[in-house]
């Protein structure tokens, strides 16, 4: 089935009801491999075959505008996301710096509360 030519919401009962949720399944799944295709030929650079786009697919001059949109949403969404890796990388390693400092004050702390309290004053709470 090609993906251009499934409406999920073709097919109504004759009162108007949808169907049920075990009939849609299939078109959900076949929407979700369509547009994991689309994505990998966005991705890759190349078209999709005539055959994947079904009768719209032919007919439609804006397909490549369309793809164009597509890859440019995409590049801009890698790019924001790539941004967001790195500044909370950079947060990580600002946040584990912090941690060291403090882990040292904290030995350094204890070292100089041990040799101002003497031998006699070791009580564990």
């Amino acid at each position: 089935m090609a993906w251009c030519s499934l409406l999920l919401f073709q097919d109504f009962g004759t009162a108007g009801s949808p169907l049920p949720l075990g009939r849609l399944l299939p078109k959900v799944q076949e929407v979700a491999r369509c547009l994991g295709e689309l994505l990998t030929a966005a991705c890759s650079g190349r078209a999709l075959p005539s055959s994947s786009l079904g009768p719209l697919g032919s007919t439609s001059p804006s397909a490549p505008v369309w793809q164009q949109q597509t890859i440019l949403m995409l590049k801009e969404q890698n790019r924001l996301l790539t941004q967001e890796v790195t500044n909370k990388s950079e947060r990580i390693t600002q946040l584990e710096q912090e941690k060291s400092a403090l882990i040292k004050q904290l030995f350094e702390a204890r070292a100089l509360s041990q040799q101002d309290a003497g031998p006699l004053d070791s009580t564990f709470i």
